[in-house]
C-alpha cells in the first residue's frame, strides 16, 4: 500500500504518463488536451478545478484553482488563508518566501510596491488588476509549491490557486 509521502500531488508522481494520471483519478476529465488533464472536485468545502500539466507526456506541474468567485476581496483572503493553513500543516511554515510581489517586474520596483502596500484601496485594485500577487511558497526535495491570491484570468476577479511544480522539470 502506498502512503501519502509516496506522491507529489494527490495520487501522482512527477514524470507519470497521462494514462497513469487518468488511472489515478476517479471520474472523467472535463479537459483533456495534449498538455493538460482537468477535473472538477471539492476541497475544504470549495469548488475546485484540478489541472495536471504535461510536457512530452510526462507530468511536470499541477494546479488547484478555486472556481468560486468572491465579491469581496476579504473572502478571497480567507480562502487564501484556508489553503495556506493546510499547506503549512503538511509542509511547515513557508520556506521559500511569502508576501506580495509584482506579477511582472516591469510594473515597478521594491519602493513602488512598499508604497502601494500602504494604501489599502490601491493595493486591492492592484490585486484585482493582476499587477501583484499575494503568495506563500514552499520547496521540498521534489517540488515547488505556491499558494497565491491574484487575478486568475481576464474577466475574472481575484482568486486562489495552489500550484505544484516538479523541481526536476524546472532544472532541465
Amino acid at each position: 500500500m502506498n502512503s501519502e509521502e509516496d506522491y507529489d500531488f494527490r495520487n501522482t508522481r512527477w514524470g507519470m504518463s497521462k494514462e497513469d494520471v487518468l488511472a489515478s483519478e476517479s471520474g472523467k476529465p472535463v479537459v483533456q488536451t495534449d498538455p493538460q488533464l482537468g477535473y472538477f472536485t471539492e476541497i475544504l468545502d470549495k469548488n475546485i478545478y484540478v489541472a495536471f500539466i504535461f510536457d512530452n507526456d510526462r507530468l511536470v506541474s499541477t494546479l488547484y484553482a478555486l472556481r468560486d468567485m468572491r465579491e469581496k476581496l476579504e473572502d478571497s483572503f480567507k480562502d487564501f488563508e484556508d489553503f495556506k493553513q493546510v499547506l503549512t500543516m503538511k509542509y511547515g511554515e513557508p520556506n521559500a518566501g511569502q508576501g506580495d510581489v509584482w506579477a511582472d517586474p516591469s510594473f515597478g520596483g521594491e519602493d513602488a510596491l512598499k508604497t502601494l502596500l500602504l494604501d489599502r484601496s490601491k493595493y486591492e485594485e492592484a490585486l484585482r488588476q493582476g499587477q501583484i500577487l499575494h503568495a506563500a511558497m514552499w520547496k521540498t526535495d521534489r517540488s515547488w509549491i505556491k499558494v497565491a491570491l491574484s487575478k486568475m484570468m481576464e474577466g475574472h476577479t481575484c482568486g486562489v490557486t495552489v500550484e505544484y511544480t516538479s523541481i526536476r522539470h524546472l532544472t532541465n
